[in-house]
């Protein structure tokens, strides 16, 4: 990805890229997610320096670039609303008439400000407790189960067929995308990924047809069993050449030899 030196241009645009599928720059959002949530529940260079495994003169200049250039209101929110709120009330609100209280502001600080960013995870229970009632309702008990939530994420145990994995996310993405507040200026978002673990997970479109997901579920399969095969992951050149080529694909029923002709017409590519 080229940069134009502006942090907030190549950050939205980074983002862009994630969003339409580029592996190699979403791997290295997930290598970012300890540092960035770590610098907005307070976190410090030394910590920085220990969950990312860089030197301190690296962590501080992430520190500054997190606080001063990309989200300068982070630390200003923290300094000019929570902190003289709560050294004042004795309490935060954190969203829908629900507050934290505290007797020790300073000692409390971070938990404080957390509350206030992290109480809209609610907004996911919502969600949940809205699937179980659109499950029960569509008899999907046996293919679709809530198994986890973390923040905004929500994981699903599904019966591995195209039209259930549709019908989840037909279901699932426009209740987490509804409106939460009046006048609401900032609207959610919210995109499925599947995967048989967390190392193969690709996404799927919102208002995926049966054929897109069908397409998803033979990368997911071939990526599968491509690891067992090689008893790794890919490589990034591998994993490249892998993401642009729909012809190095196995489906349902593929033998042994089908996937060694995948693994050589990858080896070939190199």
């Amino acid at each position: 990805m080229p940069l134009t030196g502006d942090t907030t241009t190549d950050v939205k645009e980074y983002h862009r890229l994630v969003e339409s599928g580029h592996k190699e720059l979403k791997a290295i959002r997930q290598r970012g997610k300890a540092p960035s949530f770590g610098m907005q529940y307070g976190a410090y260079p030394p910590k920085i320096q220990s969950s990312i495994k860089c030197t301190l003169e690296e962590a501080e200049q992430i520190f500054n670039r997190y606080h001063n250039e990309l989200y300068p209101g982070v630390t200003q929110f923290r300094e000019e609303y929570v902190t003289p709120t709560v050294e004042c009330d004795h309490k935060i609100h954190m969203g829908m008439g629900s507050y934290l209280l505290t007797d020790s502001p300073g000692k409390d600080i971070r938990t404080l400000t957390n509350s206030c960013s992290q109480f809209w995870s609610i907004l996911t229970l919502l969600t949940i407790n809205k699937m179980h009632i659109e499950i029960a309702e569509a008899g999907m008990e046996d293919h679709v189960k809530c198994v986890s939530t973390i923040y905004d994420s929500i994981y699903f145990e599904v019966t591995d067929d195209a039209q259930v994995i549709k019908w989840l996310n037909d279901t699932l993405v426009p209740i987490m995308t509804t409106p939460f507040m009046e006048n609401q200026s900032v609207q959610n978002e919210a995109t499925s990924e599947i995967g048989y673990d967390w190392a193969t997970m690709v996404q799927v479109k919102n208002n995926a047809s049966v054929e897109d997901i069908q397409a998803v579920q033979d990368e997911i399969l071939t990526l599968k069993w491509l690891t067992i095969a090689l008893e790794r992951e890919l490589s990034k050149d591998e994993q490249k050449i892998f993401d642009k080529d729909q012809t190095l694909r196995v489906t349902s029923g593929f033998t042994e030899d089908d996937l060694l002709k995948v693994w050589n017409k990858l080896k070939s590519l190199l």
